[in-house]
């Protein structure tokens, strides 16, 4: 048996070994799960139980034990030797103290750290959780089905292949009544007892149903599409109580990873991560005029990266618009978790400057962008009405929204003038 540094059991069976960051199965379970701290209190109690035992007849105790008590011998009295009163006394050196001499408590704590790193949840847990991941009973089921029926397939040829009235027919004949017999959950326990054997290298098949499965030249021959289905099979199979356990004490012994990562947490990344990669990111602004002009644009100016990007449809929905329903959004979107990557865009305008300093307060994750519509040269001078009449002024900051960014042939009037902005 070789030794990876991942190792998931269902029960007492080995289900899967890895020497790679196996992410679907460790994204099953939480930093929760974390088997707890008590392998250093078992290798206590171990280390006094043998300073209990004689080191010159150590298997006197396992003798003693089914005896009663008055019956049991003391096998140090008869190596009594009386102490002189003239001699000085002097502290017995016992079984005890040679073994804590023996021991070093650095040792002690490598091997806690060793032997508890490992996740553990039960068998009505786990199926739980993949119940809700939508690995039901149907999808095992009908992926097994279809291999027990190339099986019974196969059964039958041989069958046909035998001379009528032959023993080797006979036999042939009792081993395709047992294929066509036997229940879907027991196909399951017996590969479940094959894989544990194939895994472990104990390459072994005791009765019809394991020779059917048994390959020596493909002992892992694949049977489910996932490898999430078969576990979900696996569990139908065992008891609630038991339990479902990935150990990788040697991946932490071999400093591939470290004793207190949060494995669970960096298989999920690692599984999201090509799925954000290649979502859309999200560019949600301040009302619907903005998502259509910054929409449009996109397939005029860029086209060949058009598809890369998705604005909010405030108008199907009926979204809220503005610079504050803006900031509020994105608060929701970051305690629900979303994690798209996400644009929230302000206007280069008084309110858009006040929503966007509101934005930047808060810790939003590294995904949640806010911007501000970009500084325009071309309104700098832009013609504006106000108290005093008609006067050019600067409305960066104060009443750039999107309509100035859509060029000066958008901003003319019929009669040839600009638009007036305000001040």
């Amino acid at each position: 048996m070789y030794d990876p540094p991942f190792e998931l059991y269902v029960g007492d069976y080995a289900f899967a070994y890895s020497h790679e960051f196996p992410n679907e199965l460790l994204a099953l379970f939480t930093e929760q799960d974390r088997r707890p701290p008590s392998q250093l209190e078992a290798r206590e109690t171990e280390i006094l139980e043998f300073t209990k035992r004689d080191p010159l007849n150590p298997i006197g105790d396992e003798a003693n034990k089914d005896k009663p008590e008055a019956e049991q011998a003391d096998h140090f009295d008869s190596d009594v030797i009386e102490a002189d009163p003239s001699e000085p006394v002097t502290e017995a050196v016992g079984p005890e103290d040679a073994i804590a001499e023996e021991v070093d408590p650095e040792d002690l704590d490598a091997e806690e750290s060793h032997l508890e790193s490992a996740y553990e949840v039960s068998v009505s847990v786990m199926r739980e959780r993949l119940e809700i991941l939508g690995f039901s009973n149907a999808l095992w089921e009908e992926e097994l089905q279809d291999y027990v029926k190339t099986k019974i397939e196969h059964g039958i040829r041989q069958v046909e292949h035998q001379g009528e009235g032959t023993p080797e027919r006979r036999r042939a004949e009792r081993r395709l009544r047992i294929l066509q017999r036997s229940s879907l959950q027991r196909w399951m326990k017996k590969l479940l007892v094959l894989l544990d054997r194939s895994l472990n290298q104990n390459y072994s098949a005791e009765d019809t149903l394991m020779h059917a499965m048994y390959d020596k030249h493909a002992p892992h021959e694949p049977i489910f599409t996932r490898e999430l289905i078969h576990l979900r099979g696996a569990l139908e199979v065992l008891r609630d109580d038991e339990t479902v356990s990935l150990d990788f004490s040697t991946a932490v012994y071999e400093d591939t990873v470290s004793a207190n990562e949060p494995l669970t947490e960096t298989a999920r990344y690692r599984l999201l991560r090509p799925v954000r990669e290649f979502d859309p990111v999200l560019v949600l602004t301040e009302g619907r005029t903005d998502a259509k002009i910054i929409s449009e644009s996109f397939k005029r100016m860029k086209p060949e990266i058009a598809h890369l990007f998705s604005c909010m449809d405030h108008e199907t929905f009926k979204a809220e618009g503005g610079h504050s329903a803006l900031v509020s959004l994105a608060r929701s979107l970051a305690a629900a978790r979303i994690s798209n990557r996400i644009i929230f865009l302000f206007d280069n305008d008084t309110a858009g400057h006040e929503g966007y300093g509101r934005f930047q307060k808060v810790r939003f994750p590294k995904h949640y962008r806010g911007l501000i519509l970009p500084y325009l040269s071309t309104a700098e001078a832009y013609p504006t009405i106000g108290p005093t009449g008609e006067a050019p002024a600067n409305v960066n900051g104060c009443a750039c929204g999107i309509e100035l960014y859509c060029g000066p042939k958008a901003l003319t009037k019929d009669d040839g003038k600009p638009c007036l902005g305000t001040r």
